[in-house]
């Protein structure tokens, strides 16, 4: 028999699990460019890179559609890439407001390892798990 605490917390969890979603994108070895990812209905997320990730800044593509054509993300204060300075492996990367800001309206993503000018390729196929959260 469940007590009422322990209905609380399992209530609890279930309502965090259907908030949380985990997506993993790919990098494939020799590339730069990830898969896509679905994050229409979320606005935060954190990105955990793997242990075999080549260091590299992170900066985003996007499009209104799962399966159309990505482009980069820019800031409009500036025009620049929304980009995430020279990370290593083995980090998880906590979106600061800036970032999520930049990125909310944008329904689909892939990361970009390196920058448009400078990509870094990645030297093993890079699973990267990204946390997504209403």
């Amino acid at each position: 028999m469940i007590g009422n605490n322990q209905s609380a917390v399992i209530a609890a969890h279930l309502e965090v699990s259907r908030k949380t979603l985990t997506e993993t994108v790919v990098i494939a070895a020799g590339a730069s460019v990830s898969s896509a990812v679905d994050k229409s209905h979320h606005s935060h997320l954190a990105i955990f890179l793997p242990s075999g990730w080549t260091t590299a800044a992170i900066t985003f593509l996007g499009c209104e559609t799962f399966g159309g054509t990505y482009k980069q993300i820019v800031s409009s204060t500036d025009i620049a890439e929304v980009a995430i300075p020279a990370v290593a492996a083995s980090k998880v990367v906590i979106l600061d407001t800036e970032f999520l800001e930049a990125l909310i309206a944008v329904p689909f993503l892939k990361l970009r390892s390196g920058t448009l000018l400078d990509p870094v390729n990645q030297s093993t196929e890079a699973s990267i798990n990204i946390i997504l959260r209403r």
